[in-house]
Parts: structure tokens; C-alpha cells; sequence
């Protein structure tokens, strides 16, 4: 396996980070991380924050008051020596599970300004079934930038240090102006098992290769690093049968295309190629999922699962899959430059796989909806 770096995190400031992702389910919201850096290179987060003062939230952005993260900054160095190392945000439900190109544009941003390489970053994900709240939790997710002015990042996992953070625990006998009180508001009580945490890829090794990365099982507080951060947190039902192994050739296959144990991924099926030569770039990643994607998939119900993964800058790949079942929908989705698209769509299980439309090899672009639904159709078929 390859080296990875930990971002070790106080118990509370995941608390902190959860609770207030919990109390926005349709908009961004988002703070800072306060911290040291280890000899190692990997950063401890000892405070998280709320966002307090003049913030502006939408469905695909967030922006904090820079009159409150000043204070909150000098507050933090000036009296305990720890500092600005970085910033959390959520994604919501919008699928997103990446820092969208205006998140790492920003990070690149503030790293050549301030002349700070090392960056930090968490991100939040709603996971579960959108509206049941027994169902849903958070998923945080670490990204370690090495240096954030090239945008290089490092494989990283969470390590969960446990109990309160001695820097909160400080700054409650700290006198404070209200603004900063409320950045400070320590998190409410929240049910057991709200947040699972995951791990991110380094740099991909090509652009076609962007966002990919592989999830783990949450972690306890006091639990060591997982080593094996490669096991992918399914979430099939226990009694669903394990994907079959690959023979050698399927393997070498998979590893030039991917690097080796990324078998998982949507990439370039049998007959698709590159992206399609219609395609433009796509705008805003976000913003393409909130107005394009999410309006189709949304529909679908509690039944289905739906995972977004980033192809590069043309393609989004839309995964479906029913809860419990083994066959999964494949959707390469796009953008024309006037709305969004899908150039191939394939309904796969381990035994077999069905193109739409039959015999026309995913080669022509059709409005997101019409694959979608055939797909859906075959898939409960399948189950």
C-alpha cells in the first residue's frame, strides 16, 4: 500500500463538525480547523468551527466572515500557539463527495497568498435515505494537501482522538465577543453512530482519474489508524453475496488504467472509450448536480443508492444501485453546453452487462431521464 498521512481530530470537533452539517439539510455550511502539525507532516485538528457573523450559504456555496475568522486565528495563536490549519464544509446531499473546483481553487488560492502549503480539508456528506432520520449520518472525509499551491494531495484517513479537545475546553474560560461565542458553540448531543468516516486518494496519477477514492468503516473514538484503508465500507446488506474475484489479466488490466485495487471504479467500460467528442467541459461540478442531476435522481426513492464520481472534466459517472441487490447502473453523464447528458448507459451484475440503447454502443447523447429510468427498470428486474 501506498504511504498515507493521518489527520488526527479531537472527538468533539467531529461532534461540532456533524451537528452543525445535521442542522443544514439543503444548504453548504462550514468553519475553520485550528491545529499543530505532527514530525510526521500530518496535522492534529484541536478546534473546529461554526460559521457566525455575515456568512452567505447556498445549495453550492458557503463563505465565512473574515471579521470573525481573524479573531478566531490571532485567539488561537496568540494565547495557545495553535494554528489556522484549514477549513471543513459540507456538501449536503448534493452526492459530491470531492471538493468541487471552486473548493481546491480556493484552497490553491490562500496556500500562494499566505504562503502555506500544507492545507487541510473535511468534508460533509449526508449518506442514508434523504428524509429518514434513523437512516441518515454524515460522512467525514479528510483531504491532506502536501502542497496545496500544486494542489498535490496525500492518501489520508481520520484517526478519532478521544473526549473533549483541550483547546475547547480552554476556551470556555475565555471571555469572548458573542460572534466568537457562537463560532465556539460547543455541539449539542447527538445520537450514536450520526457520522462514518471515510478516506481520500492522493493525486490521481492522470486527469481522467480525478475524484476517485474508496470509503472506510467508521471508526471509535481511542481506535487506531486503519492500515488496510483500502477495504471499501459497503453498505449492502450483510448477507449480500462479495463481488468475485478478478483473474490476473483482469487485474493488470485494472491496474494500468487505475493503480492496483481500484476494481471498483466506473472507468472506461468495454466499448466506451474516451469522453464523448460532443461534450464540453463542465461549468461548475456543484452547481451541474444540484440543477441537473439531483432534480432526476431525487425521484428514484428510499430504495435506491446513488454515488457520484467525478470522470474528469467532461463526465460525471452516475452508479445506482437498489439496497441489497448486486447490480449496479452505470450513467456517463455530461454536459453539451446547454444541458446535461448521458453518452452511455449500462446495467451490470457479475455475470453479464445490458447496454442502452441496444445496439447503437452509447454513442449518440440523450436527455439524463431516459437512460435513468430504463436502467431503474432492469435493475428491479435483476434483484
Amino acid at each position: 500500500m501506498s504511504e498515507h498521512y493521518i489527520v488526527r481530530v479531537f472527538e468533539s470537533e467531529l461532534d461540532l463538525i456533524t451537528h452543525e452539517t445535521l442542522g443544514h439539510q439543503e444548504l453548504e455550511t462550514g468553519g475553520n480547523l485550528f491545529g499543530l502539525f505532527s514530525h510526521g507532516g500530518g496535522p492534529t485538528v484541536f478546534l473546529a468551527t461554526r460559521p457566525a457573523g455575515d456568512v452567505h450559504k447556498t445549495a453550492t456555496s458557503m463563505s465565512l466572515d473574515p471579521e470573525v475568522t481573524r479573531p478566531l486565528e490571532e485567539l488561537a495563536w496568540g494565547r495557545f500557539g495553535v494554528q489556522f490549519i484549514g477549513m471543513w464544509h459540507s456538501h449536503h446531499w448534493i452526492g459530491l463527495m470531492e471538493p468541487s473546483g471552486g473548493d481546491r481553487e480556493r484552497t490553491r488560492r490562500y496556500a500562494e497568498r499566505h504562503h502555506r502549503p500544507q492545507y487541510t480539508e473535511i468534508l460533509a456528506n449526508f449518506v442514508g435515505t434523504r428524509g429518514d432520520r434513523k437512516s441518515t449520518a454524515v460522512q467525514l472525509t479528510p483531504f491532506w494537501y502536501l502542497d496545496a499551491r500544486q494542489l498535490t494531495r496525500a492518501e489520508t484517513v481520520i484517526q478519532v482522538l478521544p473526549g473533549m479537545s483541550p483547546l475547547r475546553r480552554a476556551l470556555g474560560d475565555v471571555e469572548v465577543e458573542p460572534l466568537l461565542r457562537e463560532a465556539l458553540r460547543p455541539p449539542g448531543r447527538l445520537p450514536e453512530n450520526v457520522y462514518r468516516l471515510a478516506a481520500s486518494r492522493g493525486t490521481p496519477p492522470s486527469p481522467g482519474l480525478s475524484g476517485w477514492r474508496r470509503f472506510l468503516p467508521g471508526q471509535h473514538a481511542g481506535d487506531a489508524p486503519a492500515e488496510d484503508f483500502d477495504e471499501v465500507a459497503d453498505d449492502r446488506q450483510k448477507d449480500t453475496p462479495p463481488p468475485e474475484e478478478k483473474t490476473p489479466d483482469e487485474q493488470e488490466k485494472a491496474s494500468e488504467q487505475e493503480g492496483a485495487g481500484k476494481q471498483d471504479r466506473p472507468a472506461e467500460q468495454d466499448g466506451a472509450g474516451p469522453a464523448h467528442p460532443t461534450l464540453r467541459p463542465i461549468p461548475d461540478l456543484t452547481e451541474y448536480i444540484v440543477n441537473h442531476v439531483e432534480p432526476v435522481t431525487r425521484r428514484l426513492g428510499g430504495k435506491f443508492e446513488v454515488e457520484l464520481q467525478p470522470g474528469g472534466p467532461h463526465e460525471l459517472f452516475v452508479i445506482v444501485s437498489l439496497k441489497g441487490g448486486h447490480a449496479k447502473l452505470m450513467i456517463r453523464a455530461g454536459w453539451d453546453g446547454d444541458r446535461a447528458v448521458a453518452t452511455q448507459c449500462r446495467v451490470e451484475d457479475r455475470r453479464s452487462h445490458l447496454d442502452w440503447p441496444p445496439g447503437q454502443g452509447g454513442r449518440l447523447t440523450f436527455e439524463l431521464g431516459e437512460p435513468l429510468y430504463w436502467g431503474i427498470r432492469q435493475l428491479e428486474r435483476l434483484y
